[in-house]
């Protein structure tokens, strides 16, 4: 139960064909570096030291035991100085024969006095910036999550759990008050472009289920896209309510924002920008602009005329125009 490293092998692969003075019965040294590896045929120079020997499957090994297919850690059987390579040896052999007898590595199971003595000594929690809704298994161990508790965790995303906010990660019943006051400032949880937001993102919002998706991309693509984020309050049946659960959770980027053509637009086309949408207001704007100067050009002056109502000319003016 001590090594953490072991070695599967597969008796059923045929062992590389050798004259008897090269054969071996040791297994083969690795330099492992603490680190596991679950790759069955990359097995670099790195991971191989200067007395690799080959898996010889057929024969017994060390102390007449046999290898029978059974897991073999890397210290059980120690290579014997002796049978070091010599210069008729290359490493690229020696990859070939080890990589074709060697299936599997990975860490081994342990008893569960083990895995006690492990979390009792694990080492040190650290703190680094992170998403909780991305953040691996591993990495939310080395946060100072035990590995249940990182799996519970886990176990919550992959059933649709979504943390929306920081406060929503300390809500999680395996988020203690001490580890969440330690971690808070490293939550880092991205806000959503209205933008680049597909309906998987939105219905990840609180309060945001799919038809709200569907109303909010509709609108996006009515707009041109969203200039602010008050334009959700211009969503069909988005209330103020539903706004403010959802408001400190989403932005939009100016690079995003591009300005509406409503000094350039020809009739057919203002009619669809959801602020107009009739026919008459459209084609008012279009004899506005043929019998007034450019310079003169402005809301302001197609809310004089009569042309824009002040619903209209409010939400027109929140939208960049060109």
């Amino acid at each position: 139960d001590h090594p953490d490293t072991v070695y599967v092998v597969d008796r059923g692969l045929p062992s590389p064909v050798k004259s008897s003075s090269e054969r071996h019965d040791a297994a083969p040294t690795y330099d492992d570096g603490g680190k596991s590896n679950d790759s069955s045929n990359d097995i670099d120079s790195r991971r191989i030291s200067s007395n690799c020997h080959e898996f010889n499957c057929g024969s017994e090994m060390g102390n007449g035991s046999e290898l029978d297919g059974r897991i073999v850690s890397g210290n059980e059987r120690e290579s014997d100085s002796s049978h070091a390579m010599d210069g008729n040896h290359t490493m690229d052999n020696c990859r070939e024969t080890v990589s074709s007898r060697v299936i599997v590595r990975k860490q081994s199971e342990h008893s569960e006095q083990v895995k006690a003595i492990r979390d009792k000594y694990r080492p040190e929690p650290e703190s680094f910036r992170f998403n909780p809704n991305t953040v691996s298994v591993e990495d939310l161990q080395r946060l100072g999550f035990s590995e249940k508790q990182a799996e519970a965790i886990d176990n919550y995303r992959q059933k649709g759990g979504h943390f929306a906010r920081k406060s929503d990660f300390a809500k999680s019943f395996v988020v203690s008050e001490d580890t969440y006051k330690r971690l808070e400032p490293f939550i880092d949880i991205p806000l959503l472009d209205l933008n680049r937001a597909d309906s998987t993102d939105l219905v990840a919002l609180p309060g945001i289920g799919g038809w709200y998706a569907s109303q909010i991309i509709r609108h996006r693509a009515e707009l041109g896209g969203y200039s602010s984020k008050e334009q959700l309050l211009n969503v069909y049946r988005f209330d103020r309510e539903r706004y403010n659960k959802i408001s400190d959770l989403v932005f939009v980027r100016k690079n995003d924002i591009h300005p509406y053509p409503l000094w350039s637009y020809p009739a057919d086309s203002l009619r669809k920008h959801p602020y107009i949408r009739k026919w008459e207001t459209a084609r008012a704007i279009v004899l506005f602009r043929d019998n007034t100067p450019p310079e003169e050009w402005t809301l302001e002056a197609l809310l004089r005329a009569g042309i824009l109502t002040e619903d209209q000319f409010a939400k027109l003016s929140r939208t960049p125009l060109e």
